[in-house]
């Protein structure tokens, strides 16, 4: 049975707008500098358990291309943090 989020996004067209801030910390010896990224998205579901995951699967190969090699030896990537924007078109 699809939810009503799902069905409220065919019908009028519109998606739920997040914003999110991906961080990478490299380990002490390589570097102190973190490395961030702003990203908008949209989905059809409003709260979904899996959205850290879907987003890392999603961003996080273009986000360590712009990361300088130097910095990508036993660092730690996270979501900072997802918020909310509204439901547009």
């Amino acid at each position: 049975m699809k939810s009503f989020d799902s069905i409220l996004c065919k019908i009028t067209g519109r998606q739920f707008q997040f914003h999110a801030t991906l961080k990478y910390t490299p380990d002490n010896k390589n570097g102190r500098e973190n490395v961030t990224q702003h990203i908008s998205f949209s989905c059809t579901k409003r709260c979904s358990k899996t959205m850290y995951r879907e987003v890392k699967k999603h961003y996080a190969k273009s986000f360590f291309k712009s990361i300088p090699r130097y910095l990508l030896k036993n660092g730690k990537f996270e979501i900072e943090s997802i918020s909310y924007l509204g439901f547009f078109k």
